[in-house]
């Protein structure tokens, strides 16, 4: 079984690195079908994700964008919300621009297919699994206050802590 990381861990590593150092090692990892991960540098009017692969420019048509794009079950933000970020993906085909420019065709929703079929069914209950933090901020939470049973209030995140705190201490 191959290991799948989430989004952002496979990008320095050498192995991923060396398989888009060069056009014939992606054409290698392409028959292959090797899941593989660079930054996404440019979304265009049409939702299709660009990825600077280092040797050469990869395009990320909006139907593999993300599992769940073709039938609407995930919206267009899935895409977009990946802009500077790391994608992984699988190489689906080359082509030639009309400048005479090879590029690559990928597919982010091949590589979560994979990763569906061979890691996340698999898992059960209480699995430990690695994951990633994405995103840290403070926000306006709804939580049950402790003080009016049942009533919900309007607070911060930051606040609700410092009440479980001192709840904890008392």
């Amino acid at each position: 079984m191959s290991e799948y990381l989430p989004e952002g861990r496979l990008s320095a590593d050498p192995s991923n690195l060396h398989k888009m150092s060069s056009p014939k090692l992606l054409h290698e990892a392409a028959q292959a079908g090797d899941v593989l991960e660079a930054r996404a540098v440019m979304c265009d009017a049409a939702h299709n994700l660009t990825v600077d692969l280092g040797c050469m420019r990869g395009v990320i048509p909006r139907e593999d964008g993300a599992l769940g794009i073709r039938d609407g079950s995930v919206r267009d933000i899935a895409i977009i919300s990946r802009v500077n970020r790391p994608v992984c993906f699988t190489v689906t085909e080359f082509r030639t621009d009309r400048s005479g420019a090879e590029y690559a065709v990928l597919s982010r929703e091949n590589a979560q297919k994979k990763c569906m079929e061979s890691f996340i069914s698999s898992l059960r209950k209480g699995a430990a699994v690695s994951s990633r933090l994405c995103r840290s901020t403070r926000f306006p939470c709804r939580v049950s206050s402790t003080r009016r049973r049942g009533s919900l209030s309007e607070w911060t995140f930051e606040r609700w802590c410092a009440q479980r705190k001192m709840a904890g201490s008392a």
